[in-house]
């Protein structure tokens, strides 16, 4: 599937409500591309449009303004009948695809991290894990206001590198 140009890309850090977009047929639509449980952790994997990292994209819009949202988060925000805001949706099965809301929980960007840590998943060398690890950096610093030492010594990459990223994230702003 592919994403339409005039649809904006709704990203953790702008938030529009899930639920008044996800109703009706496009619900019916949604839960339709879900797919069976398999695999040995019984994940229903998204079977419509995905990011190369593997998360699900869902489309929809509402007075005419368009929207696309992470599968995982309109799972979740269904299941419980309420709208993650700020959270962060995480995977307990560590699957992208994966949108069974069971395996879904709810948490900050340094929860994910941390997640991250204790399942050996942070691989600093790893593919698009600056880009995550870049996101929790900034949202760390400018929303939960810690140090950058601090932020460092979570993510495990030199202050510098933070201090880069930060600037980095100022300077997209300025540009917007």
């Amino acid at each position: 599937m592919r994403q339409r140009s005039h649809y904006r890309t709704v990203s953790y850090g702008t938030l529009v409500a899930i639920l008044p977009v996800i109703v009706g047929k496009r619900r019916d639509r949604f839960l339709s591309k879900i797919g069976e449980p398999s695999g040995p952790k019984g994940c229903r994997e998204w079977q419509g449009g995905q990011m190369p990292a593997g998360y699900g994209l869902v489309q929809g819009s509402i007075a005419y303004q368009g929207y696309t949202f992470l599968a995982h988060r309109v799972s979740w925000a269904l299941a419980h009948d309420c709208e993650p805001g700020e959270l962060v949706i995480r995977h307990w099965c560590d699957n992208p695809p994966c949108c069974e809301w069971r395996h879904l929980r709810s948490g900050t960007d340094l929860d994910n991290v941390r997640d991250m840590i204790e399942r050996g998943r942070l691989n600093p060398h790893g593919p698009g894990v600056d880009t995550i690890a870049r996101s929790a950096a900034i949202r760390m610093r400018f929303q939960d206001r810690m140090r950058v030492d601090v932020i460092a010594a979570t993510l495990g990459r030199h202050r510098s590198t933070i201090s880069r990223w930060l600037a980095w994230h100022l300077e997209q702003l300025k540009a917007s």
